[in-house]
C-alpha cells in the first residue's frame, strides 16, 4: 500500500462514522495525427503531360499567372522575395530547358517574366506567415469538426428531460455537499500536524461520501466500497483542486476565501495573494497554470458539478461493476452535451469541448504530480486554506 493510501485509510478510519466517498479521474486519451509526405497536388485543369512554359519540365499548376513546374515556381518566388539581380555572361539569349535552367539565372528569370509570371503575386515574409497561419487555423478547424463528429457518434442521444433532471440533481448535490465553505474546528490551528490532517480530511471525506451517496449508481455502495474509491485514485483530490482553482482571481493572482458566517450574517469574503500559501514554488506555479487555463473556459456550476462526478468514478470499481461503467458513460455523455450547449451560449466556439479535454488531461497530470503535497500532514494547515 502506498504512503498516500495508508494516510487516507488512517483518516477514513477516523471519519468513517459519516458518509462516504471520493474518486478517480478517468484517463482521457489525446487524439493525435500522423502526417505523411504526399506527391504534389495536380490541378484538374492541367492537361495530361502539360509542360512548364519556362523550362519544359512537368508542370504542376498555375503559379504567379503561368503554368510552371515546382522548380521554376520556387526559383521565381525566391528571386522576387529577395529582390535578386542577375547578369548573363553570354548575350542574354541562353536556352532554358530542364537541363540548362540552372546555368543562367538571368535568362531563366527573364523567360519567367516573358512567359507571364508576375512579381506582384509573390508574397513577402509577413504575408506568407499570415497565409500560413490562416491555413493552419483552417486545418485545425477541419480537424476539430471531424473530432466533434466522432465524439457525437460515440455517445448516445438522451431525452432532454432526462438530461435536465440528471444535471439538476448532480448540481444540487454538488452545491449542497462539495461547494459550501469548509469550516474547521476552532482548535485546528493549535493541533499537531497529524491531528490537523485528520481534522481536515474528516469533513472532506464525509462530504464526498454524502455527495456520492446522493447520486444514482452510488446509493447502493457500502462504506468499504466507498473507501476503496478513495484509496485507489486521486478523484477526491481532483474535485477539491478543481473547486479551489475556480476561486483564484487569475488577473491579480488572489485566492478568494469565504468565511462561514454566523447565523443570519452574509458570507464574508477576502483574498490572499496566492504566493502567500506556504507551498513550494513549483506547486504554486502549477496551480496558476491550471487556474489560468480553466478560466478561459468560463465553466458553469453545472459543468463543474458534472466533471466532479465523473472524477469520482474509480477504475477499480468500474472493472468490478459493469453497471457503474454504463452510469459513468451516461454522465460523461451528458457532460459533453452541456459543454457543447454552453459553447453556443457563451459564443466560445465549437472547439470548447476538445479544449476542455486537453486542459483536463493537463489538470490530472498536475494533480497527480503534487498529490503527495496535499496529503502530507505538515501541509495540512495550508491545504485547509486552499480547500476552504
Amino acid at each position: 500500500m502506498s504512503p498516500i493510501s495508508a494516510r487516507l485509510n488512517s483518516s477514513i478510519s477516523s471519519s468513517s462514522s459519516g458518509s462516504a466517498t471520493s474518486s478517480p479521474a478517468t484517463p482521457y486519451h489525446h487524439i493525435g495525427r500522423t502526417r505523411t509526405r504526399q506527391a504534389p497536388y495536380i490541378p484538374s485543369y492541367l492537361e495530361e503531360g502539360q509542360q512548364c512554359v519556362v523550362c519544359g519540365d512537368k508542370a504542376t499548376g498555375l503559379h504567379y499567372q503561368a503554368i510552371t513546374c515546382e522548380g521554376c515556381k520556387g526559383f521565381f518566388r525566391r528571386t522576387a522575395q529577395k529582390r535578386l539581380q542577375y547578369s548573363c555572361k553570354e548575350n542574354n539569349d541562353c536556352e532554358i530547358n530542364v537541363t540548362s535552367r540552372n546555368v543562367c539565372q538571368a535568362c531563366r528569370f527573364r523567360k519567367c517574366l516573358n512567359s507571364g509570371m508576375t512579381t506582384d503575386l509573390v508574397l513577402d515574409e509577413q504575408e506568407r506567415n499570415a497565409k500560413r497561419q490562416l491555413i493552419e487555423r483552417n486545418r485545425e478547424k477541419k480537424e476539430l469538426d471531424q473530432l466533434m463528429n466522432q465524439l457525437k457518434e460515440s455517445f448516445p442521444c438522451l431525452p432532454i428531460n432526462e438530461v435536465k433532471s440528471l444535471v439538476d440533481t448532480m448540481t444540487e448535490s454538488y452545491c449542497r455537499w462539495i461547494d459550501p465553505v469548509l469550516k474547521m474546528d476552532s482548535n485546528f490551528r493549535f493541533q499537531d500536524p497529524m491531528e490537523q490532517f485528520n481534522s481536515l480530511m474528516a469533513p472532506i471525506l464525509a462530504r464526498t461520501f454524502a455527495f456520492l451517496k446522493s447520486l444514482d449508481g452510488f446509493k447502493n455502495l457500502d462504506l468499504d466500497q466507498l473507501k476503496e474509491i478513495i484509496t485507489s485514485s486521486n478523484g477526491w483530490l481532483e474535485v477539491q483542486v478543481l473547486k479551489a482553482i475556480h476561486k483564484i482571481d487569475v488577473e491579480n493572482w488572489i485566492f478568494m476565501i469565504e468565511e462561514d458566517p454566523s447565523q443570519g450574517s452574509p458570507t464574508q469574503k477576502y483574498g490572499i495573494p496566492l504566493g502567500d500559501l506556504r507551498f513550494e514554488r513549483n506547486v504554486i506555479d502549477d496551480l496558476k497554470r491550471i487556474a489560468e487555463s480553466f478560466s478561459t473556459l468560463q465553466m458553469t456550476t453545472e459543468e463543474i458539478a458534472l466533471l466532479s462526478t465523473v472524477m469520482l468514478f474509480s477504475e477499480s470499481l468500474i472493472e468490478k461493476n459493469p453497471e457503474m461503467k454504463k452510469h459513468k458513460s451516461k454522465i460523461w455523455s451528458i457532460f459533453e452535451h452541456v459543454v457543447e450547449q454552453n459553447a453556443c451560449l457563451l459564443d466560445s466556439g465549437i472547439d470548447r469541448w476538445p479544449k476542455l479535454l486537453n486542459k483536463l488531461m493537463n489538470f490530472q497530470m498536475i494533480v497527480a504530480r503534487h498529490s503527495r503535497v496535499f496529503v502530507e500532514a505538515t501541509n495540512a494547515r495550508e491545504v485547509a486554506r486552499l480547500f476552504t
